[in-house]
């Protein structure tokens, strides 16, 4: 696993986290936010699905997402994209209007979405998502944009594959091919949808240390997770999601079993506890 990268600068130079009851919210006054949400709220069916929702995240961030089974991480994200209606308001390096704020992010769905039998080679399965949303499906492509496709195989490992059929692909180099999809686009803001899902370690491991590549060089990372350990190792702050926020800090701060106790309502012989590297006793040492 690669080390912690220069995106750690954003915890150095945080001050001390704002506590209000069980929410731990880093500030900063002196920089603007890529990410802004502000008093979101999503219902769906009829049911809220997501409340009061506030959350800055700044360029270089690596953001682990994190929370139960229904807490609402995939909404989230899928929000933030404009794919669902919410109340609030969202902006993404300045944009708020759905269609522009598009076109600063690179959406990484989840695996199983993906129409991985549809009959197209790698290579056009990654060019077919270049310029989306601004030129169409139906303009001719041009020679940046075959060279954007080679940069972004080239980035995810994949370059030598580029003329194999998506449906022979293994699962974690198709999950290199949805990450080259979003990469494509030069994105500021790269949401993942449970990257690490159904890989094996060496998958895994390729795409911690790119994605912790891509936050040095200055894009901001969204990815909700269930991989606790990944997330503690490898993000630079975490949000804890139960259909609102609980808590949001650096792994540091977060190092305390109340919060993750109350977002995942376990108890505090939970073994989730010690997969964060954190014991129960700790927080009694603490009331001390």
């Amino acid at each position: 696993m690669s080390t912690p990268s220069t995106q750690q600068q954003h915890e150095d130079n945080q001050p001390n986290p704002r506590v209000s009851g069980c929410v731990l919210d880093a500030r900063k006054d002196t920089e603007m936010p890529l990410l802004s949400v502000k008093d979101l709220a999503v219902s769906l069916g009829g049911r809220e699905v997501l409340r009061d929702i506030e959350l800055d995240i700044f360029e270089g961030e690596f953001i682990g997402l994190i929370g139960p089974n229904g807490a609402g991480k995939t909404t989230l994200l899928r929000a933030i994209l404009g794919l669902l209606p919410a109340h609030g308001e969202i902006s993404i390096a300045g944009a708020t209007q759905v269609r522009a704020r598009r076109h600063a992010v690179g959406y990484v769905p989840q695996r199983h979405e993906f129409a991985w039998e549809f009959p197209i080679s790698v290579h056009d399965c990654v060019l077919n998502a270049r310029g989306i949303g601004s030129r169409g499906w139906w303009k001719p492509q041009r020679k940046e944009d075959y060279a954007a496709v080679a940069a972004a195989l080239d980035r995810v490992r994949l370059k030598d594959l580029d003329n194999r059929p998506i449906a022979e692909l293994s699962g974690g180099q198709r999950q290199r091919v949805l990450v080259a999809r979003a990469l494509v686009n030069t994105p500021k803001l790269l949401l993942l949808d449970e990257p690490f899902s159904g890989l094996d370690m060496p998958s895994a491991e390729l795409l911690v240390e790119l994605f912790q590549s891509l936050a040095t060089e200055g894009t901001a990372i969204v990815m909700s997770t269930h991989n606790l350990g990944e997330a503690m190792d490898a993000c630079s702050r975490l949000v804890l999601l139960n259909r609102e926020l609980k808590a949001v800090g650096t792994p540091a701060q977060l190092h305390t079993p109340s919060v993750w106790m109350e977002t995942f309502a376990v108890s505090a012989h939970s073994p989730l506890l010690r997969t964060v590297g954190i014991s129960p006793l700790a927080e009694r040492e603490e009331a001390c």
